[in-house]
């Protein structure tokens, strides 16, 4: 199968690139930066930015492959809470138009999208895919606003897709901020760290692995579902002072847990029902400890 994968440099996608290229899929990788994976004969790169829908047509019309499905995944991520909104949208929402145009001249009639539980906003937990989305930032309302042009072309061009809801992935080498990358940073030098709400908020972090082989099992089932919503999340929501304390035990780490009883109003509990993943996907994440002491084997051998 030839697939064409946006934001190919991103944590996500290098490590979903090397899995399909190892099941015989040929891979062309598109990102508006320079090539940072291996070239191989089953892999080729295309630099250019989605919002640039002339250049990327262009660029893939040259190749001269007929593409058997897109998995779009290229966006602008809230690295912090000052976010541009008019970058969010010109990549996130306005990238998926032009990704759906092509999709229409170019006759592709498979896309799978990677969206996050941020269209969600606050929702009564655990929060099914039919839940009504109220974006709380400009990262979800841009995800929402693709999620609707997928839908709708969908209905008017006869196109399969399935959009993944994400929650946070964390795994070795994530290039956004954390919990348990923070928690790996303070422990391995044995510095304090402060848990606001006393470390009472539950989330449900998605591991790496988990995230790539939600993406894996859409391209089997994608043909037969057609029309799909899946929340993928880690499978068993934990508290973060949990989450701390078992990473801390296992790095053996001298510091201190120090519970905040103020909360912090971007601090809340979110987790996701993935029961419809798991009953039709075949879903399923390994357990929050064994994806943790994976994650930290990973960290601690990077570091010697």
């Amino acid at each position: 199968m030839n697939i064409l994968i946006t934001g190919s440099n991103g944590f996500l996608c290098q490590k979903l690139i090397k899995k399909l290229m190892n099941k015989s899929h040929f891979i062309i990788g598109t990102d508006k930066d320079k090539n940072i994976l291996e070239n191989k004969k089953n892999f080729t790169f295309l630099r250019c930015d989605i919002s640039n829908k002339a250049k990327l047509f262009k660029k893939i019309t040259l190749l001269k492959k007929k593409i058997d499905l897109i998995i779009h995944t290229a966006a602008i991520q809230p690295i912090s809470n000052d976010q541009d909104l008019k970058s969010m949208i010109l990549v996130n929402s306005f990238g998926a138009t032009n990704i759906l145009q092509i999709c229409k001249k170019l006759h592709i009639k498979n896309l799978i999208f990677t969206s996050s539980f941020s269209v969600y906003g606050q929702q009564k937990n655990p929060i099914k895919e039919n839940s009504i989305k109220s974006p709380q930032n400009f990262y979800g309302m841009s995800k929402m606003f693709a999620e609707e042009q997928i839908i709708l072309f969908s209905k008017r061009f006869n196109m399969n897709y399935i959009i993944l809801r994400l929650d946070g992935i964390f795994g070795h080498k994530q290039n956004l901020p954390g919990f348990s990358k923070m928690c790996f940073e303070k422990f391995v030098k044995n510095e304090n760290i402060e848990l606001f709400n006393s470390g009472l908020q539950i989330r449900d972090h998605v591991y790496i692995d988990d995230a790539v082989n939600s993406i894996v099992l859409s391209i089997k089932k994608l043909k037969k579902i057609k029309k799909g919503i899946f929340n993928i999340g880690g499978g068993q929501p934990i508290s973060n002072y949990t989450r701390a304390m078992f990473i801390k035990k296992n790095l053996y780490s001298k510091s201190k847990l120090i519970k905040i009883k103020r909360s912090n109003p971007n601090i809340s509990n979110i987790y996701l029902d993935l029961k419809r993943a798991k009953k039709i996907l075949g879903y399923e994440p390994k357990s929050v400890n064994q994806n943790t002491l994976k994650y930290l084997k990973e960290l601690t051998k990077n570091e010697k």
